[in-house]
């Protein structure tokens, strides 16, 4: 044989293991491969070495060549196979920093780059699960435990990692598992689209179209509204989800590479000796039924089984009763910048002799941006309220009356260092002084110890640092110096 894996994998996987004479090829197969440096258990007698299936798909990890200890197959249940041959495979990639800061850069390590790696097949009553073990690398202290399970009844192949780190090296990242798909999906030439849990978007539509410079993600704080995307035509599709209860911070990665679509999920982390995935990432396939073709719908619908297990999902918004009813009545919302604020009196006139005539028993959230005492998004010194705390509390107090409910924005944990930079240089407003006397020790820093600084538009050429969201000192400075003072004021919505 020349090494090559289809021929090897053939080769192994042509017979059911029923007689004496194929157990015997399998060890004979084993002896063969362990000249190539691949390590393999002879248990798992159900399946074959490093394959998994459910009732919808099934995977199989590569045991030699370019593929080895990487995803080589992803089928749907008919066989559409969705793993491009084509893109260079990684099953995760790192990235690690030297503790003495040693490193002028990152260094980051991927699957491939283990010079050894061990498949351990393990069957048990509750299921069976393919364990791949790397080690070898160029820093030989470093060892990684990929594990991919699957249970009877259950749909999904379900991912988790851990990682035994170098003492000298601390871990920054985490991307796994990384699954590069065919484009257009499947092989299929129809509308291939995708959808992906954020708070905002849809559904974008021709992927194979798209550039290989093309990408997009969503995070968890921030842009995830569901940790859950799909990627599908109408035949079937792929759905990939983080069964995280416990919200850690996490990314969902697209991007269309080279010979396909690279979907893949990243953990940022401060790692030191053992780090281990504390929830799954899990991947099945979804199909419409036989009257309708495949919609991101139906991906919604698997991620819905798990959502409603969730405590945070056990008691629906409607039956709440944390949510005041008005809410629950499908509010309307508008909004009034600083410019309407500036003469409150032309926002009652407009609450009253507009809306509560054309629209007559629909709640009202009313949205102010530009209260701040300083300048729209200056940040913390917001007090007394634009125009004055009496006229801001007079029109709240007002609106409250017809059925309209204050929505403020502040700045969450930013706190504006200097806003508006005047021609001498010197700035209409500079609280760096207060700043490092007061908040400086619980703020966010860059590595190398720098304060951590950005400038956005907003701050007319100022700068903006950030708080250390789980710093306690900053939740009650944002409790008691921010929200509380708001609510005295009339506000319900912040």
């Amino acid at each position: 044989m020349d090494g090559n894996e289809d021929d090897i994998l053939d080769l192994y996987e042509g017979k059911s293991m029923k007689n004496s004479f194929t157990v015997q090829r399998r060890i004979i197969f084993a002896a063969y491969l362990s000249l190539l440096g691949v390590n393999m258990s002879l248990g798992f007698a159900n399946s074959n070495l490093g394959e998994l299936k459910t009732d919808k798909i099934s995977i199989r990890f590569g045991i030699n060549g370019r593929n080895r200890g990487n995803i080589a197959s992803l089928k749907t249940i008919s066989g559409f196979e969705m793993i491009s041959r084509q893109a260079s495979n990684r099953l995760f990639s790192l990235v690690f920093k030297n503790k003495d800061n040693s490193f002028n850069k990152t260094v980051i390590i991927s699957s491939v780059d283990a010079r050894k790696i061990e498949i351990v097949p393990v069957e048990n009553s509750s299921g069976h699960y393919t364990k791949l073990i790397y080690t070898d690398f160029i820093n030989r202290s470093l060892r990684v435990e990929c594990t991919v399970r699957v249970f009877e009844g259950d749909p999904m192949l379900r991912f988790s990692i851990s990682i035994k780190i170098p003492t000298e090296w601390i871990l920054e990242s985490v991307q796994y598992p990384i699954i590069v798909l065919t484009v257009p999906l499947g092989g299929l030439n129809e509308d291939d689209a995708i959808v992906i849990g954020s708070t905002r978007g849809g559904v974008i539509h021709n992927i194979s179209k798209m550039n290989e410079s093309w990408q997009m993600s969503i995070s968890q704080p921030g842009s995830m509204a569901a940790q859950f995307g799909c990627y599908y035509n109408n035949r079937f599709g792929f759905y990939s989800a983080a069964e995280d209860g416990q919200c850690y911070p996490k990314t969902l990665k697209l991007a269309r590479v080279y010979g396909g679509l690279e979907f893949s999920w990243e953990e940022n982390c401060y790692g030191h000796d053992y780090v281990s995935q504390e929830y799954q990432i899990v991947i099945t396939t979804f199909a419409g039924n036989r009257a309708q073709p495949t919609d991101w719908r139906d991906a919604a619908d698997l991620y819905k089984i798990w959502a409603l297990k969730q405590t945070w999902c056990t008691t629906t918004y409607e039956k709440r009763s944390s949510i005041p009813i008005w809410m629950k009545e499908g509010p309307a919302m508008v909004r009034f910048d600083r410019n309407w604020l500036s003469n409150p009196d032309q926002i009652s006139r407009w609450l009253t002799e507009y809306w509560k005539k054309q629209f007559t028993n629909i709640p009202l959230i009313t949205t102010y941006w530009g209260w701040e005492k300083h300048g729209m998004w200056v940040a913390p010194d917001y007090f007394p309220a634009y125009p004055s705390d009496e006229q801001f509390e007079q029109l709240v107090s007002d609106s409250r009356r017809i059925d309209c409910h204050t929505f403020v924005w502040p700045s969450g944990y930013h706190w504006s260092l200097t806003y508006n930079k005047l021609g001498d240089g010197n700035f209409e407003w500079d609280d760096r002084e207060y700043f490092m006397k007061v908040a400086s020790t619980h703020a966010v820093y860059k590595k190398d110890g720098t304060l951590s600084t950005w400038a956005p538009d907003w701050l007319k050429g100022g700068e903006t640092a950030t708080l250390d969201g789980a710093d306690p000192w900053t939740n009650d400075w944002w409790n008691e110096d921010v929200c509380v003072p708001l609510a005295k004021r009339g506000c319900e919505i912040i």
